[in-house]
């Protein structure tokens, strides 16, 4: 009898797990039925070579052609007009920590509206041969809304309401424990993204932060750099 007793036991225990295996395949189906589809079914590439991960489904295309600051960064994304892409490295003097911070940089900027959204991020390695030695180095890369648009002029800045927005701009990344050491006038533009009204945005963060008596920076520290 305790044999019996024992299998019953053991029957029981078998159907529970069953019963709890099938309600969780059940919920990670409705699951990634949920998630955004990928671009992946177009038979679109990716940034990082053999990389599994199902968002990485970006092309570099031609450098890009347009207003701001290192263009020689900047590609086209020919799928996709309303983007551009960012690639950081590889270079000797650029670590994986910097690329993350680069990126952690633009991300920011990007939700407190002051540089454009982020719309993936990546980073890997790629192969550089250098005198007959191969290496692997550590690149990133963001993928962004294109602005389209213009550098900053100093004559918008006899506009007040773009002076204000400037300002604005500079002080919020301030507060928020943000500051740019690069501030020349091709890494403020004056543009929009699609479906969006033409406003100030300012670009290329690389993670720098105000120091202990740093104040803000205002419209008169922007440098006017010559085309």
């Amino acid at each position: 009898m305790p044999r019996k007793h024992a299998s019953k036991k053991k029957r029981k225990k078998n159907k529970n797990r069953q019963r709890n295996s099938t309600r969780k395949q059940s919920i990670t189906r409705k699951r990634n039925s949920m998630r955004p589809m990928s671009r992946r079914s177009q038979n679109t590439g990716s940034l990082i070579p053999n990389n599994d991960d199902q968002f990485d489904v970006y092309n570099i295309g031609e450098k890009a052609n347009i207003a701001g600051s290192h263009t020689w960064m900047l590609y086209n994304d020919p799928d996709d007009d309303n983007i551009i892409i960012k690639k950081l490295g590889p270079s000797a003097w650029l670590s994986l920590d910097d690329i993350k911070q680069e990126i952690n940089a633009t991300t920011k900027a990007g939700k407190l509206g002051i540089g454009p959204k982020v719309i993936y991020s990546v980073t890997g390695t790629e192969s550089v041969k250098k005198r007959g030695i191969v290496r692997d180095i550590d690149v990133g890369y963001l993928v962004l809304e294109l602005i389209n648009g213009r550098s900053i002029q100093i004559s918008d800045l006899e506009n007040e309401g773009i002076r204000n927005e400037v300002n604005r701009m500079l002080s919020l990344m301030h507060t928020n424990g943000m500051r740019h050491n690069d501030l020349h006038n091709g890494n403020i533009m004056i543009g929009n993204v699609i479906g969006d009204e033409e406003r100030v945005w300012i670009i290329d963060h690389n993670g720098n932060t105000p120091k202990q008596h740093d104040k803000a920076h205002t419209f008169n520290d922007i440098v006017f750099e010559s085309d």
